[in-house]
């Protein structure tokens, strides 16, 4: 249902679902796509080999893989200023890293969810602690501050539900001997199954004080629905996107003091937050409203923010051609047509370079097996060898060097 909802919203909708990567990839330049946005990354059923094909001349990952590709063919990933703050982590990344001012997703809840409950604010009633994370995020480094957390909060109880690992007893069980195995009362400790319904799911939120985030791999839609049932979430401000969208949704709602910037300020943190009833209180009555007043909410924000990103990503790879280049074949060629050496490594007067990666000294940045960009006869000159010889015969014929030059 959600194809069928998105589908009316397009001028084409193309589902490459069963197709291979060589069908994908005709229609891609068929269709003359300018911009292509990859939202899997290295995850199941990707379509990795089409970005590495160069399926469009701008590039982007966004979203859907909180990390590099690796690939030299990817031009960008989307992010913001919270998850990878400048000149932080760009070195270990093969894309240029695009950051937005504001968060780098928005978040919408289900149009029919559960109210808010009220929780007992009495100083008798013991703090119950939650994680809906996926039980694999759970490492062992995190699991000891929830340790550490419930020894310092008497009384105080876990709750854990995860989407997977958890369908069994026997699973469960094992979930909570790496509590009990550290001297935590069993009876402290509830593992939840799975709910098939987004509505049972969220209604255990009810039974959530203060909901304790996972590190180093953070929640995010997760995190957004605890946030949503009106329960705060304590994170931990780590050194990669993944470990930082919990502080760039806390942020982004006014509720940065609620990451810590190590363990021990992330166990500080929970311990005071759950000692604080009056507070837990007016957070949770409240959430909603701060929720909606804020960039994390705003879907227009995020369109206009997006937009002008992809525009000025789109203006990025038009200013890396010469302006003198034909690039229709309509256009009268030059009268001094240019020497182009194609994948050239270093810059030799009187030629341009042409390669399939931006660098200072690369005139053209594009695709040897798709040379549509130079019109007939505006090259006197074309020097390729070591480039050819490693694409096979199939694309040496698609990139038409010997037969337009």
């Amino acid at each position: 249902e959600v194809s069928a909802w998105l589908k009316p919203i397009f001028h084409h909708w193309r589902d490459i679902f069963a197709t291979s990567h060589e069908s994908a990839l005709a229609r891609i330049r068929e269709d003359k796509i300018d911009i292509l946005v990859d939202l899997s990354g290295h995850t199941g059923a990707n379509r990795t080999m089409l970005f590495a094909r160069r399926a469009a001349p701008v590039q982007l990952s966004y979203l859907g893989y909180p990390n590099t590709t690796g690939l030299d063919t990817m031009d960008f990933r989307l992010t913001d200023i919270w998850a990878d703050p400048e000149g932080d982590g760009d070195e270990f990344h093969s894309e240029t890293l695009w950051r937005l001012r504001r968060p780098f997703l928005c978040y919408a809840p289900p149009e029919a969810t559960p109210e808010v409950s009220s929780r007992h604010s009495a100083a008798d009633v013991p703090v119950v602690f939650g994680s809906f994370n996926n039980r694999v995020k759970i490492s062992d480094t995190c699991a000891a501050a929830w340790i550490e957390i419930l020894r310092r909060v008497p009384r105080s109880r876990l709750v854990i539900k995860s989407i997977m690992g958890t369908e069994d007893k026997e699973s469960r069980d094992d979930l909570k001997r790496r509590f009990v195995d550290a001297g935590i009362d069993a009876v402290r400790i509830e593992v939840l199954r799975f709910d098939d319904k987004l509505d049972d799911h969220l209604e255990h939120y009810g039974e959530i004080d203060v909901a304790l985030d996972t590190f180093p791999y953070n929640g995010t839609t997760t995190t957004c629905e605890a946030l949503w049932m009106g329960v705060p979430v304590v994170g931990l401000m780590g050194d990669r996107h993944a470990a930082r969208v919990g502080n760039c949704l806390l942020s982004n709602i006014g509720l940065a003091e609620l990451v810590g910037g190590n363990v021990e300020d992330y166990v500080r943190i929970a311990a005071e937050l759950a000692a604080d009833r009056t507070r837990l209180e007016g957070l949770r009555a409240t959430m909603r409203e701060r929720l909606l007043a804020s960039a994390l909410f705003d879907r227009q924000a995020m369109s206009l923010a997006m937009g002008e990103a992809l525009h000025d990503m789109w203006l990025r790879h038009c200013k890396a051609f010469d302006p003198a280049l034909p690039l229709d074949e309509d256009v009268v060629p030059p009268e001094q047509p240019i020497r182009l050496h194609i994948g050239g490594k270093k810059a030799k007067e009187g030629w341009k370079i042409f390669d399939i990666e931006s660098r200072d000294e690369v005139d053209f940045v594009g695709d040897v097996r798709d040379m549509s960009a130079f019109a007939e006869a505006s090259c006197a000159e074309v020097y390729a060898s070591h480039v050819l010889e490693h694409l096979p015969p199939q694309d040496q014929a698609q990139a038409g060097v010997f037969s337009a030059y």
